[in-house]
């Protein structure tokens, strides 16, 4: 259970505790989701950007064409035409049924409003004044109360000149439900798509990572099968020069070394026996003479002793021999080269050779002639 906790409070170790599959598989869906994320936020951003763009836009055709319908009488009077609060010749991203007018000052004293906003203002701030008679026109955003429910509006501020002082400023607020139900939307998609494709890609990626690890597979199924009595076979080499291409090449580069070793290794075992197998019967030859022998003489016992010390002495140069030369071919020392004598080496191999009692036996006489 703690290794457990461990594992989730550490996400890279819970990471590398699964196998390499999985981990193909986690990084390939992680780095989708996680672009799939990226794209949506740049997408959505962008988005709303131009929709508020066009929102705006669509807002300030629509206060110009409700400023056009205004009038001052003669007596200073300003006269609101009953068609100013309806548009249907065009089409807007806002319900016109619900857009909000109000008439100020330049200086902000208030003349006239929809009927809609009863006790309600439209608000705007002392500041923004300025800002409107500069330039000319100003967006924000606020919460209105219509019908007795608070809705989101998006404000345009329209500075309308007179001649003289009659300057006024026309807010037209525009209810924003029709935007905000096209975010909600556009989430609600993203939402949706995006763990819906993670998954999708999960599943594919979890099937096709079978079929591309399947050379590594293959490499395994072969590698298991190989042993001491079938060195001679090779993995599987993929037609593709790629990292598994090279491993596998690699893998039966070590297997040939492996082979060459294993060969070399039995033949040092048959010539060890070999080499071991003629002075133990020189050996085993002579003790069966004197066994055999009721008597012995001083100078048979003296030979016999002599004969027994000599192979001995060349069992035991054998064996150091032996070891010298594992250890060279287990690359554990270096060879030196040194010139030899080739008539005493024969001379020194008959005379081994003819104390074989299997020579002996035989009447075999052993001669050797050295010409040149």
């Amino acid at each position: 259970m703690s290794s457990v906790r461990a594992l989730i409070k550490h996400p890279a170790r819970l990471f590398r505790a699964v196998g390499f599959r999985m981990q193909l598989i986690i990084l390939l869906v992680g780095v989708l989701g996680m672009t799939l994320s990226l794209f949506s936020t740049v997408l959505y951003t962008n988005f709303i950007r131009v929709h508020e763009f066009e929102f705006d836009a669509a807002l300030y055709n629509y206060a110009v064409n409700v400023a056009r319908n205004l009038d001052v009488n003669m007596f200073g009077e300003v006269v609101v035409s009953d068609d100013v609060f309806r548009e249907t010749e065009k089409i807007f991203p806002f319900s016109i049924e619900r857009t909000l007018f109000q008439l100020i000052t330049a200086d902000g004293r208030f003349i006239a409003k929809s009927r809609e906003l009863h006790e309600e203002r439209i608000p705007i701030r002392i500041e923004d004044l300025e800002t409107v008679r500069i330039n000319r026109v100003m967006f924000s955003s606020a919460e209105i109360r219509y019908q007795k429910v608070k809705h989101d509006y998006r404000v345009a501020q329209l500075f309308i000149d007179r001649p003289g002082s009659n300057d006024f400023i026309l807010q037209v607020a525009a209810p924003m439900i029709l935007l905000q139900r096209e975010k909600k939307a556009l989430v609600l998609f993203f939402l949706l798509s995006i763990p819906t494709a993670v998954i999708i890609a999960g599943v594919l990626s979890y099937s096709l990572s079978k079929r591309a690890l399947s050379p590594i597979n293959d490499i395994i199924r072969k590698a298991r099968e190989i042993s001491a009595s079938n060195l001679s076979d090779r993995l599987p080499v993929p037609r593709v020069e790629d990292e598994l291409h090279e491993m596998a090449t690699t893998l039966n580069e070590l297997l040939h070394r492996l082979q060459s070793a294993f060969i070399s290794q039995e033949a040092f075992v048959s010539d060890a026996s070999h080499q071991l197998k003629t002075p133990l019967a020189i050996l085993k030859g002579e003790l069966d003479v004197m066994r055999r022998k009721t008597e012995l003489n001083p100078n048979e016992t003296q030979e016999f002793l002599e004969s027994a010390s000599d192979e001995v002495r060349y069992l035991t140069g054998m064996v150091e021999r032996l070891l010298i030369l594992a250890r060279v071919e287990s690359g554990g020392a270096g060879v030196q080269m040194k010139s030899v004598r080739l008539d005493e080496l024969v001379i020194d191999v008959v005379s081994r050779l003819q104390k074989n009692h299997w020579i002996t036996k035989k009447g075999l006489k052993l001669q050797f002639n050295f010409k040149g």
